[in-house]
């Protein structure tokens, strides 16, 4: 966890080249989250059972954070939680505050605009997008 400090309460994260600051309220959680967690990996498995692991999180880790959250709001069907539940509401957000698709594309690491556009639902765009990536096949 060497890429995470804190400047006046707010966490700064460094990925790579990018550097990410983040709100407030996320810093009190991830502050919180860090005194709990006695693993060397931020983001590390956790049993059904609530056991940390000096593992990343797996699949079936992500799904039970997922579920348990649906359940602790009282959500149901359509409603719940899913994997990309957290990468849609994050683009949301982000166009909430005025960032550009470029912006969104770069701070989700997407390596196309594709997706985000998709999750804003700008369906032209990302179909648009989506096309740089089909192959087409010439007739035998």
């Amino acid at each position: 966890m060497d890429n995470i400090g804190f400047k006046n309460e707010i966490a700064i994260i460094h990925l790579g080249d990018k550097v990410y600051e983040l709100s407030i309220n996320s810093s009190l959680a991830l502050r919180k989250w860090i005194s709990k967690n006695d693993t060397s990996i931020l983001f590390c498995r956790i049993d059904k059972h609530e056991n940390l692991y000096e593992s990343t999180l797996d699949d079936s880790s992500i799904y039970r954070i997922f579920r348990r959250g649906s359940q602790l709001l009282g959500l149901s069907g359509r409603e719940r939680f899913s994997g990309q539940s957290s990468r849609i509401g994050a683009v949301k957000e982000l166009a909430s505050q005025g960032y550009k698709l470029k912006e969104i594309q770069d701070f989700g690491r997407w390596l196309s605009p594709a997706m985000p556009a998709q999750y804003l639902g700008k369906l032209g765009t990302a179909d648009k997008e989506k096309l740089k990536f089909v192959t087409i096949k010439p007739w035998d």
